[in-house]
Formats: structure tokens, sequence, C-alpha cells
């Protein structure tokens, strides 16, 4: 299956993030990367990436919620649903009736979500995302690439962010 992506594949700017739902920074960075797509638009192409940690004991089963809402056309309507209310699934015993309100509230059908959910295509795409991750030498999240370059963890700013993609603009002459 095609990666989860915003933006036209033909954008001078290519943004991947490899993102664990109940890690804190990427929550943190989740606002900041919604920013830069309304900022610059149809200039970027920003790809998401399962890469649940070991230690966190709900990130397999939300990265399991996006991709079955994904199997719906709705994986950044539940990312960002999963993203922004991290703060209180993160600390529940039991998940799944959270994400299942989740998504009936993005419009999914909540029957074939809870099927596809625990499905093997499902289990699939996260294992090839942590592929792709272990190949590129990821180890934590949030890792962000920015044109096939990591960028440095302090450097995910918005401020910095911005400064970054203007920069590879420029370089391609569209700024």
């Amino acid at each position: 299956d095609p990666p989860h992506t915003l933006g036209p594949a033909t954008a001078p700017v290519k943004i991947e993030e490899f993102g664990d739902f109940e890690c804190p920074p990427c929550g943190l960075f989740h606002p900041i990367l919604k920013q830069m797509h309304a900022e610059f638009g149809d200039k970027l192409h920003i790809t998401f990436r399962e890469f649940p940690l070991a230690n966190h004991q709900h990130a397999i089963p939300a990265a399991s919620a996006a991709e079955a809402a994904g199997m719906q056309g709705k994986f950044w309507e539940m990312h960002g649903v999963i993203f922004e209310n991290q703060n209180i699934w993160k600390t529940q015993f039991d998940v799944r009736p959270v994400f299942e309100s989740y998504a009936k509230q993005i419009g999914l059908d909540v029957e074939r979500f809870k099927r596809d959910v625990n499905s093997d295509r499902v289990e699939q795409r996260i294992f090839l995302d942590g592929k792709r991750a272990r190949s590129l030498g990821v180890n934590s999240t949030p890792t962000v690439f920015l044109n096939g370059r990591e960028v440095p963890f302090q450097s995910l700013p918005a401020e910095t962010l911005r400064v970054l993609i203007d920069n590879e603009l420029r370089a391609a002459g569209t700024k």
C-alpha cells in the first residue's frame, strides 16, 4: 500500500515523519506540522510513517486505529483526533472503546473499523513502516526527514523548521 501523504507528490519539499501516537514530543510536533502544511500548501509533500515504540503501552493500538481508519480513507482524520486527544486516551486501561468512539466521530463504519483494526493488513502496514524506519537508522520519535536528510530534533520547532523549508524552496528555485 502507498504511504499516507498530504500534498502533491511533485512538491519541491518532502517531509517524512516517523511517529508514535503516544510519544509526547510527537504530540507536540503534530500542530507544528499542521501549521507548516497550512502555510506552505502545495509546496509540501508530507508522509507519516508508523513507528510505535515498545515502551508505550498504547502505541500499537493507536497506530492500528489510524491504519484501520486509513482503510476507509480517513487516516488523516484519525491521525488528528488521536494526537489532539493524546493526554486523554494514553492514561486509559483499555483504549479500544476510545478509538472506536473516534471512529464514529469521524464518520467511519465502526463495525468494519473494529474488524480492520486487528487485521493482517493493518499489522503489515505498521511492520513495513518499521522496516523502512530501521533501514534509515530511525530509533526514536519523532524522527523527521526533509528532502531525504534527517532534521535534528532541536530544529523541529516551527520557527526553525520554517527556515529549513524556506531554504529548500529557495534551493529548488520555487521561493
